[in-house]
């Protein structure tokens, strides 16, 4: 037989409701915060499954851009990101970030695609620029790092971002660039006449100038520059130039 007597047993269950009272309201508590510390990407979360999620950013993008892409990954939080790429295309050289913003009619995006876009045509006009240093150079543009005004969609082309620039608005762009020297001990001048050069071109550019010996100038790929400035980074002199 129980050894608790009614009265033991009232007060028990009256405990037992406090906690679980208790419980609940800790729970409220911090569900409360997230939301006041998340706004509504927090809430997003609990309320908008992650096929969803991901179905509505591609198909902003194939809206946007007129071609399918495929999703690679997916993050929620305060705000989602996505990287795709293409449908079909190539995955390493030509993925897109994209990131959601808000929910209902209050969502927004912005996305990196456009620098794909114009990718080839901006290397070539910085490529043209430095031809005059006298050095063989290699200029890639990392397209994915840079988020473009939604203005640029897939009806656009680098000469409307040339004609925006033209117009007045300030835009930076990130551009790296490989030199091949036989010593890197006249650097210097050709680090300044690069610089004079990309100033000509009228963009706001962040240049990192890498003056590489012959064997390692060859190397370098679009894909493989990351890996060939940690490798050799003892035998390569950078020089970076903020544009202004």
């Amino acid at each position: 037989m129980s050894s608790f007597s009614e009265k033991d047993l009232v007060l028990l269950s009256y405990r037992n409701q406090r906690i679980k009272t208790s419980k609940h309201f800790i729970l409220a508590i911090v569900f409360s915060t997230l939301l006041f510390l998340g706004g509504c990407g927090m809430l997003n979360m609990f309320t908008e499954s992650y096929e969803d999620i991901r179905n509505e950013m591609l198909q902003h993008l194939y809206e946007k851009y007129g071609i399918e892409f495929t999703g690679d990954s997916l993050e929620r939080g305060h705000q989602d990101y996505l990287i795709a790429f293409p449908t079909g295309g190539n995955m390493h050289e030509d993925f897109v970030r994209m990131q959601r913003y808000g929910s209902g009619d209050n969502v927004r995006y912005v996305d990196t695609f456009f620098g794909v876009i114009i990718r080839d045509d901006l290397e070539a006009r910085v490529t043209a620029a430095l031809a005059d240093i006298g050095l063989p150079v290699k200029v890639f543009f990392p397209s994915n790092n840079t988020f473009f005004n939604n203005i640029f969609d897939g009806t656009k082309t680098f000469d409307d971002f040339n004609q925006w620039i033209a117009e007045g608005n300030s835009f930076h762009l990130r551009v790296t660039t490989f030199f091949e020297v036989d010593s890197v001990e006249c650097f210097d001048t050709y680090a300044n006449h690069a610089i004079e050069k990309i100033q000509e071109t009228g963009y706001l550019l962040n240049v990192i100038f890498h003056f590489t010996p012959t064997e390692i100038f060859n190397q370098v790929t679009r894909n493989n520059r990351t890996d060939i400035i940690a490798r050799y980074r003892n035998e390569i002199t950078s020089i970076t130039n903020i544009g202004r």
